[in-house]
Order: C-alpha cells, then structure tokens, then sequence
C-alpha cells in the first residue's frame, strides 16, 4: 500500500504561487497547485510501459481521503490489467448515448415548438415514467422488449393515454 505523506494541514498551508507546483502523498497521488489558485488531485501512473495522468477531482470539493480511496480504486483496475483512465473514456461515451442524454436532447429542440404545458408534461412523463427503468441504458442497447415493459408500466398506472402518446414518439 502507499505511504501517505500529506495531511489536511498541509493542504491548508498550500498557496498557488508564479508557477504550478506538486504535493506528493504517495501511490502516485499527488495534488497540483495552479498559479490560479485551482487545486487539482492527479494519479501518475504507469501501463503497459507507459506514465499516463488521471485527474481525480478538485480539492476541497474532493477531501484527501477521497482522493486516496479514487487512488486505491484506479490502482485496482490497473492490477486487473485495465486502464482506468480508458474506462472512463468508456463510462463517459456509454453515458453521452444514454437514452436519457438522447432524450433531452430531443426535448431541448422540441422546447420552442411546444406550448409550456404540452413541454412540462413531456418532461415530466421521460423523467418520471421513463429514465428511471431505461434512461441509463446506451440507446444502440435498447430493443422493443425494453420500451414495452416501460409502456406496460405506464399502463399499469392507469396512464393509457400517456402509454399511447409515448408508443407514438409524441412523449406529452
């Protein structure tokens, strides 16, 4: 396991100054202080022969011991013989084709085209009825199986005209 060499005091004492510096704790975690005063959390780290970077978040916003769990975890992956740097490349593409991100994409240009209360409803039947069982799942995953165990819950709550409206792609 790591040595942790830094402490909250030391977090606290650190100033930016004319050009960006390291705190090092250990394991490859080390904390960059930017001339501008942002405190970023980085991992160094080696695969397959090479060093790569993977930033870990902003600190306060990240506590050093959430750093040091992020670093615990991504060294985790990298034992597994994964690069945690390109699962999270991963993550973030799964996420941006997300039925969800789809969706609201579609609402943003519906928006102007809608009376307000036609628009609100639509929000409310995707957020409510729809992303809860669907809305994470990568829209080339999804099948006709998937959207009709939705319609029949939607059914089921005695919603049909809703169930309608949405098997029709009009969502509101």
């Amino acid at each position: 396991m790591a040595i942790n060499k830094l402490t909250n005091a030391a977090l606290r004492a650190a100033k930016p100054t004319e050009k960006p510096y390291k705190l090092t704790d250990g394991g490859g975690l080390y904390l960059l202080i930017n001339p501008s005063g942002a405190l970023w959390w980085r991992l160094k780290y080696r695969f397959e022969g090479r060093e790569k970077l993977l930033s870990l978040g902003v600190h306060p916003h990240v506590s050093l011991q959430q750093a040091r769990g992020l670093r615990d975890e991504a060294k985790k992956v990298i034992a597994n013989g994964a690069d945690p740097s390109a699962r999270r490349q991963a993550e973030k593409s799964s996420t941006a084709n997300s039925f969800e991100a789809i969706a609201r994409e579609w609402l943003a240009l519906q928006e102007k085209k809608l009376a307000p209360a036609t628009f609100a409803k639509a929000v409310w039947t995707l957020e409510t009825l729809v992303y809860p069982y669907i809305g994470s799942r990568p829209i080339a995953k999804l099948n006709a199986a998937d959207v009709l165990k939705v319609l029949k819950r939607i059914e089921g709550r005695g919603i049909h005209e809703t169930a309608h409206r949405f098997a029709a792609g009009r969502g509101r």
